[in-house]
């Protein structure tokens, strides 16, 4: 709505020389302040981003490539943020499996934001680099995880979260 519209100010306000100047003035400006916000609106939304789509694409984790089309772009963005789904113990449990090649048993604590994945009889020590990657990704940033590892030759447990190992050599139930 413009300033100087009838419904903003009385007529004998509006008909000022001296305000009618300032009020076109004033209006010049608002339009474009109006124009800049509705731009960055448009930059904030995937679909119509030009400029900003490189940010999206960060955000995401993708790969910034501009020799491709924002067509191109913006569809990848928009199917990594449709592909997201929610984090479920089974969700956990297959990711688990197709990184490791071992079923895990997942133990969640509600109380603490905490889950743990328990991997029972196993043959050897896990490298846990590409789980933690997966699980980063997957899970709520407020959950934290660790692990347990019951490995067959040792007779013992080996557990893994937060930065460090505690290995105990006494033997620890199977737990389901």
């Amino acid at each position: 709505m413009a300033v100087n519209d009838e419904f903003m100010l009385p007529k004998r306000v509006r008909k000022m020389q001296p305000m009618d100047d300032l009020l076109q003035a004033e209006q010049i400006e608002l339009t474009q302040t109006q124009r800049t916000v509705a731009a960055l609106e448009n930059q904030l939304t995937i679909g119509t981003s030009t400029f900003l789509l490189s940010r999206h694409e960060r955000l995401f984790g993708l790969p910034v490539k501009a020799s491709e089309s924002l067509e191109d772009r913006r569809h990848k963005v928009l199917a990594k943020l449709n592909t997201r789904s929610p984090t479920t113990v089974q969700a956990v449990k297959d990711i688990v499996e197709i990184i490791t090649g071992f079923e895990a048993a997942v133990e969640e604590h509600y109380s603490i934001y905490t889950f743990e994945l328990l991997f029972h009889n196993i043959d050897r020590v896990i490298d846990c680099a590409a789980l933690d990657d997966a699980l980063e990704t997957m899970k709520p940033t407020h959950l934290l995880y660790s692990y347990t590892m019951n490995i067959k030759p040792l007779e013992g447990s080996l557990r893994l979260g937060g930065g460090m190992a505690v290995i105990s050599v006494l033997p620890i139930p199977e737990r389901v």
